[in-house]
């Protein structure tokens, strides 16, 4: 009697998930880089969140073939993108501010210097 055993059913073990540490680096970069110069700081947030939710998407299509912990890093990556985002705005309105200010006291001054004429 001859039979023929197969094995259908293969052990799936996880695997990392495309673009998830990419996004963690990129949205850790982002904030460092928003705090020192605004412009390189935001590309690179954009990137963040774009990899981030490729990442997620990728996730969220067949949870169980990838580790938790990348999604968590993909996730982790989207946010800091968009904390580095809410950054840039901040210091950009910030230093309008400043810029509205010094151009306020030069004037005052302008003024000044002329009443003494």
């Amino acid at each position: 009697m001859n039979e023929n055993v197969s094995f259908e059913s293969e052990v799936m073990y996880p695997k990392s998930l495309p673009n998830s540490q990419c996004a963690f680096i990129l949205g850790v970069l982002s904030v460092f880089f928003t705090v020192s110069t605004i412009i390189v700081g935001v590309i690179l947030a954009i990137f963040a969140i774009i990899k981030a939710n490729s990442a997620i998407k990728t996730y969220r299509s067949a949870p169980n073939e990838f580790f938790q912990s990348d999604f968590h890093y993909a996730n982790t990556g989207k946010i800091l993108g968009w904390v580095s985002i809410g950054l840039a705005i901040a210091l950009t309105i910030f230093v309008i501010i400043l810029l509205i200010i010094d151009s306020l006291d030069l004037i005052s001054h302008f003024v000044h210097i002329l009443k003494l004429s």
